[in-house]
């Protein structure tokens, strides 16, 4: 469990939103090339990221050096969403893999998922608030 006021809490906040910014950027683009022949959906890797980086039993090495090669699952602040291309195959003519009515179910989820994120960020900012004042 998060700390109610800990630097890293606001940080994986800050990096779940910039996750699911990046997906609705994604996604918004696959639904606008629905009728493109030959397009591939894209789609962003970081919620399996961001879990990896929040394990507290997977091995880290601390680099000390800036040369030094990093062991084990980065951490939370190396996490950045990737954007990635889907080249399976499609049953459509056209060889396009996009499906409208997965991209708007996923196009939902990603919009809820943001919302609960900033919202959850706003909680925060409101509890440190509460405590300075």
């Amino acid at each position: 469990m998060l700390k109610v006021f800990n630097s890293e809490t606001f940080l994986v906040l800050k990096k779940a939103l910039d996750g699911a910014s990046l997906r609705h950027q994604a996604l918004a683009h696959n639904i606008a090339n629905v009728d493109t022949p030959r397009y591939k959906r894209l789609d962003v890797d970081f919620k399996h990221q961001l879990r990896l980086a929040l394990d507290k039993g997977v091995f880290r090495g601390i680099t000390t050096r800036p040369k030094h090669i990093p062991i084990g699952t980065p951490g939370i602040q190396d996490v950045k969403p990737r954007l990635f291309r889907e080249n399976d195959t499609s049953m459509r003519n056209d060889k396009n893999n996009v499906d409208i009515d997965r991209e708007m179910a996923e196009l939902y989820k990603n919009s809820m998922y943001y919302v609960i994120t900033t919202r959850l960020l706003s909680a925060k900012y409101q509890r440190l608030d509460m405590v300075m004042r």
